[in-house]
């Protein structure tokens, strides 16, 4: 392999690592961090790594696929649920704007404690 597209990729590489850790340690862009971290990890074991063809044990001389297999879960779940309130997603999302659009809404719709008692 070329030096230099090696050097490109190490740092690639290394750019997609440190937002993955951004976007699953902080909660920051979930969804797209999970996503990006399966494509990642597919493209780093199938195309670079070889642990598919060694077998399924990660102690194996070449390595497994075990060990990858729960990084590609961890991530797929991670784009797949939702960040939750206690997090930098939850926290853009309570903005004041997105409480304002949650109120009319809710207002608009009255549910069975608010709404006026027919006799």
């Amino acid at each position: 392999m070329d030096p230099t597209l090696a050097a490109v990729m190490m740092i690639a590489a290394g750019i997609v690592e440190f937002s993955l850790a951004i976007s699953v340690g902080l909660r920051l862009l979930t969804r797209a961090g999970g996503l990006l971290g399966v494509i990642y990890f597919l493209i780093a074991t199938v195309v670079f790594g070889g642990e598919w063809s060694s077998g399924y044990r990660w102690n194996t001389p070449n390595g497994g696929w075990e060990y990858v297999l729960l990084i590609l879960v961890v991530f797929g779940s991670t784009a797949y649920v939702d960040a939750g309130k206690f997090s930098l997603d939850g926290w853009l999302d309570a903005t004041p704007a997105s409480i304002t659009v949650y109120q009319s809404r809710r207002n608009s719709q009255p549910d069975a404690l608010t709404a006026p008692v027919r006799q």
